[in-house]
């Protein structure tokens, strides 16, 4: 080979050499764009997610976990008509976000953030309920007020640090520029005379809060600043009654009804579930005659200890056996509630399933001047340390039945256990959102296990002298009792929003088993009047999840219980691709 020919293989060879190195550097460069444009997306969405967390503490009407020990507290302002136009703009600006693009652990808050910006702008934009809805409103004016009521109870107790107090001051302002804001927009009335009734309670309510704690406030420490602040908001509720009494009724309908579809697109927007409003109200009545059957199995065989079966002869004698049973379980109260015991033997089951280490010991208060019988107030749990919790509640009850109900309802495993966890999963959005559809499956599912579960995995011990394995029977029928009532409530609400069937009908019609009390039977007109669709969306995510465990042959109860607790307050979509191992 001569010289020549070596040289041009050497320039041949070269030029092989260069363009593969120009197709890397090409390669390259295309995958550093990619990874750029995806690193791009994954820091704008980091950057937006903490710009809305900051604006929902500042201006959203409601922040789902504050806790009085929170660092997350800070000042509070009312935007009026700027809080629609601020959804809007977080709405255009997170679209411009790939959610496939922000990294696995930010699709659920990605997600999160755009149903509820689109469900509050939906209800400005279609559901118009500023201008008409004054249910909606009062019954969080209602809710609010209690909120600022305890705030008070526990600075009167000194339980208040100056930062709480001023957070306190704050919630009093927004919470009167809300009640002036309101009665600015409002500008149609309400259908239906079932609903005037039930806004003329809220009215009520309300002041009640204003003349037995508000004014008391101001009486009893004049000239400060918490006093101003109540005699202003004591202002706005004034306004807001005089505004009932006078205005209310000259005020013409709303012209434009709320369609069928309207109501089915907002549901779809706050529910995991894409069912019909038809498919879900037949699933209810189906669900509603099993659970009453079940109902009945559990109580006879507690009527029996103390009575002769009776004759049957027609549904009088279910209902007078389920009655029966009732009041027996109503009737066994005494001054005996063995709180820290209930509180362990949940606890220790609770631990055993999700091997956590965190321990409480619970004190239970009744906040004396917040017990009005027509004002179920929210309870309220202050996490004061690690290892202490303190519950105030205007519902709290000696008997023994009911107390330890309400301690498994509301305690552990069920609400504050389930709120303790999402907030304190080290995510900032879980601070301020939280996904219903996880909580009431979740909460739902905690609660059968722990009802069901075989004795002999429980220490014997007794609580009020009674073992406490025999407290369960009680509580399933009340659990059961809780799952029918939701089943009516479910019914109810469906046929208001589609027919505007009166719901104080519907309620009576399907109380077959006559359980619905009166305490009840204000919890259900007000979940259907607030349009929160609460109920729906516990009977439709149950309904899932109970599904899955029946076509996943893969998974047993406990194991779809820690996929829960290992990915709080996800949605159900990710939950089913978790078990069906997507």
């Amino acid at each position: 080979m001569n010289l020549t020919t070596i040289q041009n293989l050497k320039l041949k060879w070269a030029g092989i050499i260069l363009e593969i190195n120009k197709n890397t550097i090409i390669v390259l460069l295309i995958t550093f764009l990619l990874n750029s444009c995806s690193n791009r997306d994954y820091l704008l969405f980091e950057e937006y997610k903490l710009s809305f967390y900051n604006w929902s503490l500042k201006y959203s009407p409601t922040t789902q976990f504050i806790k009085l020990d929170s660092s997350f507290k800070n000042k509070k302002e009312f935007s009026g008509f700027d809080y629609v136009s601020d959804l809007k703009r977080f709405l255009i600006e997170l679209n411009q976000i790939d959610v496939n693009k922000v990294g696995k652990n930010n699709s659920l808050a990605y997600k999160s953030i755009k149903e509820f910006l689109n469900k509050e702008i939906y209800l400005d934009k279609t559901m118009k309920f500023n201008q008409w809805n004054s249910l909606y409103y009062l019954n969080i004016f209602c809710d609010h007020s209690a909120y600022v009521a305890s705030l008070i109870h526990l600075n009167k107790k000194n339980l208040l640090s100056d930062f709480d107090i001023r957070f306190l001051l704050n919630e009093v302002d927004f919470l009167a520029d809300r009640i002036d804001f309101f009665l600015e927009n409002i500008k149609y009335k309400h259908r239906f005379e079932f609903q005037n009734e039930e806004l003329e309670k809220y009215i009520q309510q309300i002041n009640d809060l204003s003349s037995n704690i508000f004014f008391k406030e101001v009486n009893e420490t004049p000239n400060t600043s918490l006093s101003r602040k109540l005699t202003n908001l004591r202002e706005s509720i004034d306004n807001l009654t005089f505004w009932y009494n006078r205005q209310y009724e000259k005020l013409n309908l709303f012209p434009n009804s709320i369609s069928r579809l309207d109501y089915k697109k907002y549901f779809h927007l706050v529910s995991n579930n894409k069912k019909d409003f038809d498919e879900i109200l037949e699933s209810a009545l189906l669900k509603l005659e099993s659970t009453e059957n079940q109902l009945f199995d559990l109580c006879f065989p507690i009527y029996l200890e103390k009575n002769d079966e009776p004759i049957w002869t027609d549904i009088s004698d279910t209902i007078s056996v389920i009655s029966t049973v009732f009041e027996e379980i109503n009737n066994s109260s005494y001054q005996c509630s063995n709180n820290e015991e209930i509180l362990k033997s949940s606890q220790k089951i609770s631990s055993s399933i999700f091997n956590y280490s965190n321990s409480y010991k619970l004190d239970i208060k009744r906040v004396s001047n917040l017990s009005l019988p027509q004002l179920h107030a929210f309870d309220y749990f202050n996490n004061q340390s690690e290892n202490f919790v303190y519950v105030y509640s205007s519902n709290y009850k000696n008997d023994r039945y009911q107390n330890y109900y309400y301690n498994l309802d509301k305690i552990i495993p069920g609400d504050f256990f389930i709120y303790s966890h999402i907030y304190d999963s080290n995510n900032d959005f879980n601070s301020i959102y939280l996904n219903k559809n996880y909580f009431h499956s979740f909460k739902s599912l905690l609660k059968r296990y722990y009802l069901n579960i075989d004795k002999n995995q429980i220490q014997p011990f007794q609580i009020c002298g009674l073992e406490n394995f025999k407290y369960f029977n009680v509580m399933k029928i009340l659990n059961t009792k809780d799952e029918l009532v939701n089943l009516i409530n479910v019914i109810a609400s469906i046929n208001f929003l589609v027919n505007n069937d009166n719901p104080i009908y519907t309620i009576s019609k399907y109380d077959r088993l006559k359980i619905v009390d009166g305490i009840k039977n204000n919890l259900i007109l007000k979940d259907i009047f607030n349009y929160k669709l609460d109920s729906i969306l516990k009977f439709t995510s149950l309904n899932m999840v109970e599904n899955l465990l029946k076509d996943s042959k893969s998974i047993d109860y406990e194991e779809l219980l820690n996929i829960f607790y290992e990915h709080p307050n996800a949605s159900l979509d990710i939950i089913i691709k978790k078990v069906m191992n997507e």
